[in-house]
C-alpha cells in the first residue's frame, strides 16, 4: 500500500477531515501533529494567522493511505467540517473554518480519489480548472460555482450533474 499527498493543502485537509470522520485516522495523532504551535512574541498581531499556517503545513505533511483515499465518496468544504474545528479548538482560534487557510487552487492529484461519486466546492475557495475532476471515474454529482462553461460541458457530457449556480 502507497501513500497520497494531495499537492494543494486544501484538498489534502479536506480530504484527511473526511478519513478522520470516517475513523481511519485517529483524532488523537492530529492532535500530537499540532502540539507547541506557538507564534513568537514578534508575530502577535498575526498571531491566529501564522499558527493556523503552521497546522496546515503540518497536516498537508501526513501522509494518506491510498486506500484510504480512494474510499472517500463525498467531498466537501464546509467551515464546520470536524478537520477545522479540530485545529481552530486545539489551536484556540476562531475563524470559523471559512479563512483562506483552508481554500483550494488546485485540484492536481484528485484522481487518487477514485471512490469520488460528489464533490461540493462550494466555501473551497477554488477557481481553477475542472479538468482534473475528468479523471474520477465515479463521479456523478458536482456543485462549482466558478466553474467555466466548457468545464461543465465536459464533466456533463460524461453523465456527470454539475450545480454551477
Amino acid at each position: 500500500m502507497s501513500d497520497v499527498t494531495f499537492p494543494d493543502a486544501g484538498l489534502h485537509i479536506a480530504v484527511l477531515g473526511k478519513l478522520l470522520r470516517a475513523r481511519k485516522i485517529a483524532e488523537e495523532s492530529l492532535v500530537a501533529l499540532l502540539k507547541g504551535i506557538e507564534s513568537s512574541e514578534e508575530d502577535w498581531r498575526d498571531s491566529e494567522r501564522v499558527r493556523v499556517q503552521e497546522a496546515v503545513r503540518r497536516l498537508h505533511a501526513k501522509a494518506l493511505a491510498k486506500d484510504d483515499v480512494a474510499s472517500v465518496a463525498q467531498l466537501d468544504f464546509d467551515g464546520g467540517n470536524d478537520i477545522y474545528m479540530l485545529i481552530e479548538q486545539t489551536l484556540d482560534v476562531d475563524s470559523g473554518g471559512e479563512e483562506d487557510y483552508y481554500e483550494v487552487r488546485s485540484l492536481d492529484g484528485v484522481g487518487a480519489l477514485t471512490g469520488l461519486a460528489s464533490l461540493d466546492l462550494l466555501c473551497s475557495g477554488f477557481r481553477g480548472s475542472l479538468e482534473p475532476l475528468e479523471a474520477l471515474p465515479k463521479l456523478t454529482a458536482l456543485r462549482a460555482p466558478q466553474a467555466n462553461a466548457g468545464d461543465v460541458a465536459r464533466l456533463s457530457k460524461r453523465g456527470v450533474s454539475v450545480d454551477a449556480s
